[in-house]
């Protein structure tokens, strides 16, 4: 119990559906849609993260919050590398690294020696909220299936950190990068959502015994106040989570993959929606029954909907594909998603919502960056570039309505081979789009 203290010449065995929901906030289709844009790649300036002291940084980042100004990337293993033909230094971990706006690099100081798994949102004022967790002493740093520590919160201004404070301690909890939500802001209100799964030690998949914890907390100025946990209970264990702000900005809109339908057992998994104000509201389910089940899910915002992204590994898929469905539909059960286009994709893949208007994916294929968008209710690419890529994840975020960022990392090696460190690239793409 968790206690409260992505034409297809790739390798042709492994591929990726990409599978989508269009939740329409209205309730219903609209009768007309605007003309989806047409896109070109404009230019690429891509930059190598080194420090104002010569070192290399490389972050295997999960995510990226920021705009020009200033950017923060971060992840769970995040390194400054010795300056090459100083092979006796050791890497220096720190919880990333961010990027100003006269595009200098300088590395985030972890905020205690043992911070994992850190999620950031901007604080609407120049900072940064982080939450992290600790593993408790008696465990590996790498985080299993089940784990008990303890979760954090800390305020970083842009320079030093301050509000430093444990939030919660928890057992039989599923903290690996599946199964917690990125960190969600409304107004000084923080979400952050993680699964639990009891079931090896009660010896029973019964209602109850696994599930998704809500975690809340206000972050002020100066205080870190009503901490509160929130369980949604599931009959089967929880797989995959994302959040992000309704779009009313008023509650949680809570995304989950997991075998419980409003009270009722669902095998294989359903991906469903959930909304949070006050507690967790009855479910919509968003895509029934996927098979395989879905895996890796974004959502982006297009029109004021939400598309809702996800991945599921076939074996000798010729091809992956997209599918939307209005929210009034699928709430009364009578359709399953209808709209389909083709993304072939074996590896990991981002969404951006670039404006009000456009939404990016992108997936690095046959050593190149591939860039799709939806037009005609279909996704078509629409450019590629060569970015270099060691990771087979991008991380990308908008940092305006016609550029975003695209994360990638390479490997160092020496004269005869052997790796020597790691360095992220930043790659800023600009796009024109009509």
């Amino acid at each position: 119990m968790v206690i409260p203290a992505l034409p297809l010449t790739g390798n042709p065995l492994i591929y990726a559906t990409l599978i989508a929901s269009l939740v329409l906030l209205s309730g219903y289709w609209p009768a007309t849609q605007p003309p989806a844009p047409v896109c070109t790649i404009k230019s690429v300036e891509t930059n190598r993260v080194v420090l104002a002291d010569g070192r290399s940084m490389s972050v295997d980042a999960r995510n990226a919050e920021g705009d020009e100004n200033s950017l923060f990337i971060f992840g769970n293993s995040a390194y400054a590398w010795p300056v090459q033909g100083k092979p006796t230094a050791v890497p220096t971990r720190y919880l990333g690294v961010i990027r100003d706006f006269n595009g200098k690099f300088r590395p985030v100081a972890l905020p205690a020696e043992n911070a994992q798994a850190p999620q950031v949102t901007a604080d609407g004022s120049g900072g940064w909220h982080v939450l992290y967790i600790e593993p408790l002493a008696e465990r590996k740093p790498a985080f299993s299936s089940l784990d008990s520590a303890t979760i954090w919160y800390a305020h970083f201004d842009g320079s030093q950190w301050s509000e430093r404070r444990q939030l919660v301690k928890v057992g039989n909890a599923k903290l690996s990068t599946d199964f917690i939500s990125g960190l969600t802001r409304i107004d000084d209100k923080l979400f952050f959502v993680f699964g639990f799964d009891q079931s090896g030690q009660t010896r029973s998949i019964a209602h109850g015994n696994q599930g998704f914890i809500m975690l809340s907390f206000r972050a002020g100025a100066d205080k870190v106040s009503n901490v509160t946990l929130d369980t949604l209970y599931t009959s089967r264990d929880p797989r995959w989570v994302y959040t992000l702000p309704s779009t009313d900005a008023r509650r949680v809109s809570v995304y989950v993959v997991h075998g419980q339908f409003n009270g009722k057992s669902s095998l294989p998994p359903v991906l469903a929606h959930h909304d949070y104000l006050d507690g967790w509201e009855s479910a919509t389910m968003v895509y029934p029954n996927p098979e395989p089940n879905i895996s890796q899910p974004r959502v982006v915002r297009t029109n004021g909907e939400e598309i809702v992204t996800g991945t599921s590994f076939l074996w000798n898929s010729p091809t992956a594909s997209l599918m939307t469905a209005p929210l009034a539909e699928l709430r009364s059960a009578k359709a399953a998603p209808s709209k389909i286009s083709i993304l072939p994709t074996y590896s990991g893949y981002a969404a951006v919502s670039l404006d009000k208007h456009r939404t990016v994916w992108l997936t690095y294929l046959e050593e190149s960056m591939r860039f799709f968008t939806e037009i005609d209710n279909s996704l078509k690419e629409f450019g590629a570039t060569n970015i270099p890529s060691f990771s087979p994840n991008p991380v990308a975020v908008a940092l305006s309505d016609s550029t975003l960022a695209v994360m990638t990392m390479v490997i160092d090696t020496s004269a005869v081979g052997e790796p020597t460190g790691a360095a992220t690239l930043v790659s800023k793409v600009t796009l024109a789009c009509r």
